[in-house]
């Protein structure tokens, strides 16, 4: 992290509105006040989290106009370094986290073939719920028994792909799958199945709140 005297003092918020009042920068009060608000934010977020959140991050951008109306030079470069690294951090955390995500995926498909009803549990939120093709909708507790009493049968699953976006503590995962399943007393069939998931962090690790499987 990018840190200096002038950086530290800035962290501290000792000396932040007076040095945005020094001088005549062509600001109103109300702007003023704006931007030293929006540095505090800033600031604040580095000092509580080690980052900025990227849902927040956009938004601390709005001040940097403003911020070149100071035309204080040593004050711009200690914010747009702090940007810098902190938004480079944050792009770090979210692969991994990311990455994990779509580990998450694979392994969920592997407990599925190997019928793990205890390790799918695990993934799921108390409140889980999922439809499938057909437009069935179960509890996770429902498909679970389906899966254990030879109603729902997977026997092998090829990721095509694996996206994943992150929101904060939400996410949402689609991922394409051709996948060999007997279903409902069928045959085996190979399957090109779509899961679109809804997750949520929940400190330990990502839970599903919901997910939905059509064809692709």
């Amino acid at each position: 992290m990018f840190i200096d005297k002038d950086f530290e003092e800035l962290w501290r918020f000792d000396n932040l509105p007076e040095r945005i009042s020094v001088g005549d920068y062509g600001l109103f009060d109300e702007e003023r006040e704006t931007l030293i608000n929006y540095i505090k934010g800033f600031f604040r977020y580095i000092r509580e989290q080690g980052h900025v959140p990227l849902s927040d991050f956009a938004r601390y951008m709005e001040f940097f106009d403003m911020l070149c109306e100071t035309q204080d030079d040593g004050l711009m470069l200690i914010v747009t370094n702090a940007m810098i690294e902190t938004a480079l951090l944050r792009n770090e955390e979210e692969e991994k986290e990311e990455e994990l995500l779509r580990e998450f995926y694979r392994k969920y498909w592997d407990a599925m073939i190997r019928k793990d009803a205890a390790f799918l549990r695990g993934l799921m939120a108390e409140d889980y719920h999922l439809e499938h093709m057909m437009g069935v909708r179960q509890s996770g507790e429902e498909f679970l028994r389906g899966l254990l009493d030879g109603t729902f049968n997977y026997y092998s699953a090829e990721h095509d792909s694996i996206e994943v976006r992150i929101d904060g503590m939400e996410a949402v995962m689609s991922g394409k799958s051709r996948v060999l399943a007997s279903v409902y007393g069928g045959g085996k069939h190979e399957w090109r199945l779509q899961g679109d998931f809804r997750l949520r962090n929940e400190g330990g690790g990502w839970k599903m709140l919901a997910s939905r499987v059509i064809g692709y």
